[in-house]
C-alpha cells in the first residue's frame, strides 16, 4: 500500500498541492488513490475537505478516511454542489484522481479564482481538455500534474510508515477488503466498475 497508492494519493496533496493548515480540498474520485488523497488532506490539516464520486456506495468510505462534506456526482452537478458547500467561491484546491475528460473540468471549474488543480488520475492517451483562454488569463488558477506523489520513495516511504505507527495514517482505514490469490480477477472486475477501493492479497489466514 505505501509502496503506490497511499505515496500517490498522500504526497499529491502534500507534496504537490502543498494544502495548507485551513485551506478547502476537493478529491474527486474515491477510489484507492483518493481515499489516501483525503487522508493526506487530513494529515496537511485542511479545513474542509469535499469527497465526490459518481458511485454513491463509495461516499461513506471518503468520511471514514476524513471527508467533512460529500457529492454523489451521479446524481447532482459536481461544480455547483462544491460551490453550494463553499459559499459560491469554490475550493483552494482541486484533486483530481480519476483521469478523464469531463472531471478534469469540473475539478478546474469547482476551483476559486487563484487556486490550484492538481491532476492525479492518469488519463488515456486520446483524453483531450480544453478551456477557455480568458478564464486561464483572469481565473490565475494553476493547473498541474502529479506523478506519484512527487515523492521519493527512501525518503517518503519511511515518514508514511512512522505516521503510520504513530496512528496518524489509518491504513486500515484504506482496505476494502481482504482477499486470498484466488480473489484477484474478481477485485480487478470490482476495479474496472468503481466498486470499492482497496483489496488487500494476504497469502496467511489472519491477514
Amino acid at each position: 500500500m505505501l509502496g503506490c497508492g497511499v505515496t500517490t494519493g498522500v504526497g499529491a496533496v502534500v507534496r504537490t498541492a502543498a494544502v495548507r493548515p485551513g485551506e478547502s480540498v476537493l478529491v474527486i474520485g474515491c477510489g484507492g488513490v483518493g481515499l489516501a488523497a483525503i487522508r493526506g488532506a487530513r494529515l496537511a490539516g485542511a479545513g474542509r475537505i469535499i469527497a465526490a464520486d459518481r458511485v454513491a456506495a463509495q461516499l461513506p468510505a471518503a468520511v471514514a478516511n476524513g471527508a467533512t462534506d460529500t457529492v454523489d456526482a451521479g446524481q447532482a452537478d459536481l461544480v455547483t454542489a462544491v460551490r453550494d458547500l463553499t459559499g459560491g467561491t469554490g475550493v483552494d484546491h482541486g484533486i483530481e484522481v480519476v483521469g478523464k475528460t469531463a472531471t478534469i473540468r469540473a475539478a478546474y471549474e469547482a476551483t476559486r479564482r487563484g487556486g490550484r488543480v492538481t491532476l492525479v488520475g492518469a488519463a488515456g492517451i486520446q483524453e483531450e481538455v480544453s478551456f477557455p483562454a480568458l478564464s486561464l488569463m483572469a481565473d490565475g488558477k494553476t493547473i498541474q500534474g502529479s506523478v506519484y506523489g512527487a515523492s521519493d520513495p527512501a525518503r517518503d516511504i519511511p515518514v508514511l510508515a512512522e505516521l503510520a505507527q504513530r496512528g496518524q495514517l489509518d491504513l486500515e482505514a484504506l482496505v476494502t477488503r481482504r482477499i486470498g490469490i484466488d480473489g484477484v480477477e474478481a477485485a480487478f472486475s470490482d476495479m474496472t466498475v468503481g466498486h470499492g477501493a482497496r483489496s488487500l492479497v494476504c497469502f496467511s489466514p489472519t491477514g
